[in-house]
């Protein structure tokens, strides 16, 4: 599946990127992170859900694993109801992987996780291998992003 193009041919092709995290500082610190990508947030799995539900496309997912309510492991599970694919571009992120239950899903869970602080350039990394490696991807790549 390719990436979204957002933009014309006078501008960069953006990837579109959902931050799901319910500490707003990290959010924000997170989008700033993945500039010029496009960003949109999320303050829960269960919004997060819910706008995927609504139809919302985006080319990654950037998800904290521990959360109130629905966790990343949960959320996971929900998106890969909805589309395998989808849920193979989810990017899981967190402080700390202490729990049993979180090594064990993340040992049996081809995708990414990356522990926080998170550098720019693992973050983008992970972001564009996510997105499937597309033209639009490879060009970012080729510009430095």
């Amino acid at each position: 599946m390719l990436p979204h193009l957002r933009g014309d041919a006078a501008t960069q092709p953006q990837l579109c990127v959902l931050i799901v995290d319910d500490d707003k500082l990290i959010r924000l610190a997170l989008g700033d992170l993945l500039s010029p990508f496009m960003v949109t947030f999320a303050q829960s799995a269960a919004g997060a859900l819910g706008r995927l539900q609504a139809g919302g496309s985006f080319d990654a997912i950037v998800c904290d694993i521990y959360m109130p309510g629905m966790n990343g492991m949960q959320f996971y599970e929900e998106v890969a109801r909805i589309s395998n694919q989808l849920a193979n571009r989810i990017i899981f992120i967190s402080g700390g992987a202490s729990s049993p239950e979180v090594a064990d899903f993340l040992g049996h869970t081809p995708n990414t996780f990356l522990f926080k602080p998170v550098n720019r350039e693992a973050l983008k990394s992970a972001v564009l291998a996510a997105a499937g490696g597309s033209q639009v991807a490879a060009s970012l790549v080729e510009g430095g992003y």
